[in-house]
Parts: structure tokens; C-alpha cells; sequence
């Protein structure tokens, strides 16, 4: 086979894949970009104001915090206690359980520890992660459906390289119009892809990565240990704000410097109090050091420092932060919401290349034009596995609906 005829065969790959996973991707993409701001939208919905973080000189203690959030309310189990990073507006978090077992979530002042408001786990947030991660379903087939597009991405990927001949030109130039919708569309496909390429392959590696971690081949990695005696009530009687600062203390005799980004508290009767943060000795990691502690007599239960982090465990926090754009804070959202904005155009500038190309072509045994509309071109054009996209479109919606409106 000749250089050519390669770049022919591989150009149809790409097409073909491309028009057969356009929409459903493209919903994909959009989903993920509206994901990393989605925290941000909910919480200014429901939040009473903002908080004063950058006025604070002594940020609250998780002590204050536990406290403050017992007192306002009291029948609700706490949770979970996390502290945000920086100076930030929406302040510190808080996962409540209400007597009935509903979770919602607290934001308190970075500053004075007060609550700034309240909102549902499963509201916006949740419903639009349940559909990006496995189309509301749960269930690691609908899973495993979401991640197989990130093998069909990469091959687009490498396909759409070696393709386009000398892919980097016009980098910097806009499509010209004069040269019509195809030639407009095609500029405007090569374009966005040349900029998008770094991005499109981060998130088709860390999606095959999900992929993968699906069939349980990676081993998890949990900080477990042998089981506390029993007590009568998951928290002892009396536990405060001060018994929080106690435990806090006692993994600070393990990890000098010790500051927990978070803080689980156990739900049963036999488990600890679960932590993870930094010491002054990490340096500059995305790991953290983390503890049990015994929450009746503040005993360590187990430790893991960064040192003795595993390989594996390391790769999967990569894999979390690089798909979801957390690992430069503010700045990297940003760009990764920018990011996924363009993949969702570059998607549906290549399914326009393909409309524009066959918008004019006669139809089988005549001169005259098709004349079908753009969606109409890329139906036709696609597989006849398109007709179980309807009735999984209906399955996917049921699923929503039930889980999310009428429950």
C-alpha cells in the first residue's frame, strides 16, 4: 500500500468514526465542560451570601466548624468536614445526613466559620456527574459505555494526524469564508483540533484509564485497619468540636505540621476517623499523608505518609486531576472549561465537514441533489447501529427522570 492510499484508508477511519460518534460524544464533552463549574453554579444558588475568606486572619478551626454546624443542626449527622484550598468565596464544606438519610451539604465562612447556606448532594451537581460518568445509571455498564468512546477518540486522534497532511498550518489564521461551507468547516475542524490535541489526548488516556479500572484488573488501595471496639453509637458520647481538635492532634504526633484537607467521621459503631492532608515535610506533591484515628481514645490506627503511597495510587489521583482540570486550581478549570467547549465544537464542526460534503452530491441513479439537512446527512451517513441510539436516548431519560425528578 502506498503512502497515499494509507493516508485514504486512515482518513476514512477517521471520518467513520467521527460521524458515528459525534453526537453522543459531543454530549459527553459538553456534560464533562459544564461539570467543572457545576459546584460553583449550585453553591451561588443556594448560598446567602458569600464568604470572607481573603479578610481572614485566623480561618476557623474544624473544631468551630463541627460545632457551629451541630448547633444549627442538631438532628443531622455530620459527615464529612472539608477545608477549601486558598481564598475561597463559596468557603469550607460539610456533608450532612438528615435523620431520614438524605445527604446534603453545608457551606460555612472561611473567615468566621458561619453558615452561608445549603444545598442538596443530589441536586444539578450530582445528576449532571451521574450522566457524565455513566448516563445516570450507576452501574458499570453505562460506565463502561461512556469510557469506550475515549478508544474511539484516540483513534480519531492518531487517525486525524497522520491524515491531514501538515495538520499545524493556519494554526493561527481563521478559515475564509470565500471558500464555502465545506472549506470553512474543514479550516475551522483543523483549527480547533490542532489547539484541542494535548487536551483530547489527556482526556481519551485518563477515559481508557476509567476503562480499564472498571474490570477491578487495577487493585484499590484504602487505608483500612483492623476494627476499633465496638462502641454503642458511631461517635462516643460528648464528641464536640474539641474532640475533633484532639483527634487532629493525635495525627499530628505522627505527621509533624500535620493539616487535614478533610475529615471523615465514622457512620459505624466499629470504624475511625479518617484524614488526609499535608505536612510540612511533603514539599510541593499532590499526595497527601493519611490517618485513622480512634475517635474514644484518640489512638493511631494506621498511617500512610507520601513516601509510602503506592505507584498505583498515584497514577489514579493523576488520572482525577488531569481529567477533571484540578491539578493548577482556579486557572486550570478555567482552561479545561475552555477546552471542553471546543472539543464540543470540534465535534460538531467535523459532522458539519461531512454535511457540507455531501449536501450536494445527486442521489443513487439520479443528478439531483439530496437536499437533506445537516443532521439528516450525518443520519444517513451513519451506521445502522444509529437506530439504537433511540431507544437508549429513551432508556437514558427514563433513568434521569426516576432518579433524579420523581424521587
Amino acid at each position: 500500500m502506498s503512502t497515499q492510499s494509507a493516508r485514504i484508508f486512515l482518513f476514512r477511519i477517521h471520518q467513520w468514526i467521527g460521524l458515528n460518534i459525534c453526537i453522543v460524544l459531543g454530549i459527553i464533552f459538553a456534560s464533562g465542560t459544564l461539570l467543572v463549574f457545576a459546584n460553583e453554579v449550585e453553591a451561588w444558588f443556594y448560598l446567602d451570601r458569600t464568604s470572607a475568606a481573603e479578610q481572614a486572619s485566623s480561618p476557623p478551626t474544624y473544631g468551630k466548624i463541627y460545632d457551629t454546624l451541630h448547633a444549627a443542626y442538631p438532628d443531622a449527622r455530620i459527615y464529612v468536614l472539608r477545608k477549601s484550598s486558598g481564598h475561597d468565596l463559596l468557603g469550607d464544606r460539610a456533608t450532612l445526613i438528615a435523620p431520614g438519610g438524605r445527604k446534603f451539604e453545608v457551606r460555612t465562612d472561611g473567615a468566621t466559620g458561619e453558615i452561608l447556606g445549603a444545598s442538596p448532594v443530589e441536586g444539578v451537581k450530582a445528576a449532571l456527574r451521574a450522566f457524565h460518568d455513566s448516563l445516570f445509571s450507576g452501574h458499570i455498564i453505562g460506565r463502561l459505555a461512556v469510557t469506550a468512546f475515549a478508544f474511539a477518540l484516540l483513534v480519531s486522534i492518531v487517525t486525524g494526524l497522520i491524515s491531514y497532511r501538515r495538520f499545524w498550518r493556519g494554526a493561527f489564521r481563521l478559515p475564509d469564508r470565500r471558500r464555502g461551507p465545506r472549506g470553512w468547516w474543514g479550516g475551522m475542524h483543523r483549527l480547533l483540533a490542532v489547539w484541542s490535541i494535548p487536551f483530547l489526548l489527556v482526556m481519551a488516556l485518563t477515559g481508557i484509564y476509567y476503562f480499564v479500572a472498571e474490570f477491578k484488573i487495577l487493585p484499590k488501595e484504602r487505608l483500612t485497619a483492623k476494627p476499633v471496639a465496638e462502641r454503642m453509637e458511631a461517635l462516643p458520647p460528648g464528641f464536640n468540636g474539641a474532640s475533633v481538635e484532639r483527634a487532629i492532634e493525635a495525627a499530628q504526633t505522627v505527621f509533624p505540621g500535620f493539616q487535614p484537607g478533610y475529615i471523615i467521621l465514622p457512620l459505624k459503631k466499629h470504624q475511625g476517623i479518617a484524614m488526609a492532608g499535608k505536612a510540612d515535610d511533603t514539599g510541593v506533591t499532590l499526595l497527601k499523608n493519611t490517618i485513622l484515628i480512634d475517635p474514644s481514645g484518640y489512638s493511631v490506627l494506621r498511617s500512610q505518609s507520601v513516601a509510602e503511597t503506592s505507584i498505583l495510587l498515584s497514577h489514579k489521583l493523576l488520572a482525577e486531576i488531569f481529567h477533571h482540570g484540578h491539578w493548577g486550581g482556579l486557572p486550570t478549570r478555567v482552561l479545561w472549561f475552555l477546552f471542553g467547549a471546543i472539543g464540543t465544537v470540534l465535534l460538531f464542526a467535523g459532522a458539519m465537514v461531512y454535511a457540507s460534503r455531501v449536501a450536494h452530491l445527486p442521489r443513487a441513479g439520479t443528478t439531483a441533489p439530496e437536499r437533506r439537512s445537516a443532521f439528516g446527512s450525518l443520519w444517513h451517513g451513519m451506521f445502522i447501529g444509529k437506530w439504537a441510539l433511540i431507544p437508549a436516548a429513551a432508556i437514558v431519560a427514563c433513568i434521569g427522570i426516576w432518579r433524579y425528578v420523581l424521587m
